[in-house]
């Protein structure tokens, strides 16, 4: 299993990436099936809960970008092209606003949507490190957002990612 997000709104509603795509389980981990019609890519490393609609999924993959779904995991597709072949070690919403999607790369460093997906731009600017495996967003003060990179330590944004610093 390589990354894992329970529902807040329905607790027992977990979902799991693994290196075989997603999996869901609705009884709060007792049975799991998969669930990955339209998921092309199936090494998925990184999830995300739409906070406000739940019924959305976004994962990460791979070698194969970020998909979204609609249905909570039935169906998926891929929602940014320009991201396909990058490998999606992390992905956060903003709690206040989850129609901001950010996705930590290997190589590529941040991408921000300010479209739920469905389109991503670099906001690398003052980020030394571009192999990013982890991020958070302050759910406070949603400008904030914590990037944990690969041999590099943690940088923080407090301008929604438009430009980093070494969080100290």
């Amino acid at each position: 299993m390589q990354s894992v997000v329970i529902d807040r709104r329905t607790p027992t509603t977990v979902f799991a990436g693994t290196g075989a795509g997603v999996f869901k389980s609705a009884d709060g981990g007792r049975s799991w099936g998969d669930v990955n019609a339209g998921l092309a890519a199936r090494d998925v490393l990184a999830l995300a809960i739409d906070p406000q609609a739940p019924a959305i999924v976004y994962a990460g993959s791979y070698d194969g970008g970020v998909f979204r779904s609609t249905d909570r995991g039935i169906s998926w597709r891929v929602v940014e092209p320009s991201l396909a072949a990058a490998c999606v070690w992390a992905l956060a919403l903003d709690p206040k606003n989850p129609k901001i999607v950010y996705a930590g790369t290997r190589e590529g460093g941040v991408f921000k949507s300010t479209d739920a997906g469905q389109r991503f731009r670099a906001v690398n600017a003052g980020l030394p490190a571009r192999w990013v495996r982890v991020l958070a967003v302050d759910p406070r003060t949603t400008a904030t957002v914590y990037a944990g990179t690969q041999g590099s330590g943690v940088f923080k944004s407090t301008d929604g990612g438009r430009s980093w610093r070494a969080a100290n």
